[in-house]
């Protein structure tokens, strides 16, 4: 015991060995420290959901870099302990709060399908909204609209 007790300590940096002083048997030890980490990856995971949620797509060239980043995310939270993936519904809703103006044809006929079909209506994953998504850009931008343009977007909720 007295073994362990030595090794987990001397894997800890000084500054954290206050928070182990009344710790007496390694069990003890271990227990405080996952409590502690548990903690930074609480924190963690509040910031990278307020980052999630701040993402907006008009702040990239391309709608895939703003799904790269967007996925990358959620992978991070997802290491936090958090998963989003029961609330891809909610997800899309709010991509799609922040399309501009040049994907209105889109996000307005997202909405007519839904509320047409009503009950029989089942929302998309989130990975097929993001292929639907990306193929509409590719559309707009092969009609000439200048997709990398930002300074002429208007956002709407």
């Amino acid at each position: 015991m007295d073994e362990a007790h030595g090794s987990i300590c001397m894997c800890i940096s000084p500054e954290l060995q206050f928070h182990l002083s009344a710790r007496n048997t390694p069990n003890e030890i271990w227990e405080k420290v996952k409590e502690l980490y548990r903690k930074h990856d609480e924190m963690k995971g509040h910031l990278l959901k307020v980052e999630l949620l701040s993402l907006n797509p008009w702040n990239y060239d391309r709608i895939q870099n703003f799904f790269t980043r967007y996925n990358d995310l959620l992978l991070q939270l997802k290491g936090c302990g958090i998963d989003k993936s029961k609330e891809e519904s909610r997800q899309i809703l709010s991509i799609m709060s922040k399309l501009g103006l040049k994907y209105y044809v889109f996000v307005s006929t997202f909405h007519s399908v839904r509320v047409a079909t009503s009950k029989s209506y089942t929302m998309p994953s989130l990975k097929e909204f993001m292929e639907s998504l990306t193929f509409e850009q590719d559309k707009l931008i092969g009609m000439g609209e200048n997709q990398t343009s930002r300074t002429a977007c208007t956002c709407y909720a």
